[in-house]
């Protein structure tokens, strides 16, 4: 009797086991043509609402050139919600996030494209949220640095400071006063968020011209355009700095290995991408699958585990060869 427990017991916690370690029932397999004709119809958004457009670049970075024309066709102005005549105009973050995890040259040219268009003033009925952050914009200009950069951001530099001595002061709630506000609260429209901190965007720029070595943008000037600015955190501010976060010497994220599980196909053997991926020490039996975007024999994969997530670029080659690179992981 206790021996057919036993095996009684052992069989459901084997059934348990099967279960909880293979892929979700309500796993996502998308088809990358189909998303990028999704986008060149509705618009950018609408592949957002599906999956991150950079997912599509890493798994093909051709597809960036897609993308970055979907976002530019699909546009930055959006009126606000809840507001009369008020309207926001969006930054280029899918082109952005192309421009900064690849080397692409029509991004660098798209963004800068942008920037030049971009109106100065000291209030309007349109919200430019490039403002609120020009820090990580500027940066990514630098990274590709188009040969009329340092004309422009001197140029906007002056026009910024003329502007500055016009503008009323821009006032910013205090730590304590953030402290004793929700998120919400700090999140809603204010009548202040139409005006330019004018000031603010001259020191930026004065930095990202600093980081370039222009003359005339040193060090003084910007501790002297920390003087005039009403942020609280004013003199801590340096324009930040193009940090290596690549990975360390020998490292190689990338493995072939056998097809030993039989992969033909991203849309019907998943599971068997699950087990090489298990039997490769590229995820453990208590990770799952969450994403798959399949383009024929390749494939983008998001997994997640009990403290964090892991994302993958596989390749069906030949010769019963497997690719798969790691492309980032992320521990909570």
């Amino acid at each position: 009797m206790r021996l057919r427990l036993l095996i009684l017991f052992c069989c459901i916690l084997t059934s348990l086991i099967a279960e909880a370690t293979t892929p979700t029932e309500a796993l996502k397999i998308y088809n990358a043509t189909e998303l990028l004709n999704i986008g060149k119809k509705k618009g950018i958004h609408e592949i957002e609402k599906i999956v991150q457009p950079i997912d599509l670049v890493f798994l093909n970075p051709l597809y960036g050139a897609t993308i970055i024309d979907i976002e530019f066709n699909t546009g930055f102005l959006e009126k606000l919600q809840n507001q009369k005549n008020i309207y926001t105009y969006g930054i280029p973050k899918n082109t952005m996030e192309v421009a900064d995890n690849f080397i692409n040259p029509k991004a660098g040219a798209k963004l800068f494209e942008y920037y030049c268009k971009l109106p100065k003033f000291i209030k309007s009925d349109t919200i430019y949220t490039v403002y609120n952050n020009l820090d990580d914009y500027l940066k990514l200009l630098i990274k590709y640095r188009s040969p009329k950069l340092i004309e422009k951001l001197k140029s906007d530099y002056y026009q910024w400071i003329k502007l500055a001595k016009k503008a009323p002061e821009k006032v910013y709630p205090t730590f304590e006063e953030m402290k004793k506000t929700s998120f919400e609260e700090l999140s809603k429209f204010k009548p202040t968020d139409l005006y330019v901190d004018c000031n603010f965007l001259a020191l930026q720029i004065a930095g990202a011209l600093n980081s370039l070595k222009v003359t005339g943008f040193d060090d003084l000037l910007l501790e002297k355009l920390k003087k005039k600015q009403s942020r609280s955190f004013r003199n801590e501010y340096s324009f930040p700095k193009a940090f290596d976060f690549g990975p360390p010497p020998n490292y190689n994220p990338n493995k072939t290995v056998l097809n030993t599980v039989g992969i033909h196909s991203f849309k019907t053997d998943i599971s068997k991408v699950y087990e090489l991926l298990v039997k490769t020490g590229n995820i453990g039996w208590e990770s799952k699958i969450d994403m798959v975007i399949e383009d024929g024999s390749k494939a983008y994969i998001s997994t997640s585990r009990s403290n964090g997530y892991d994302f993958f670029r596989i390749e069906i080659m030949e010769n019963k060869r497997i690719k798969i690179d790691l492309i980032s992981s992320i521990i909570e």
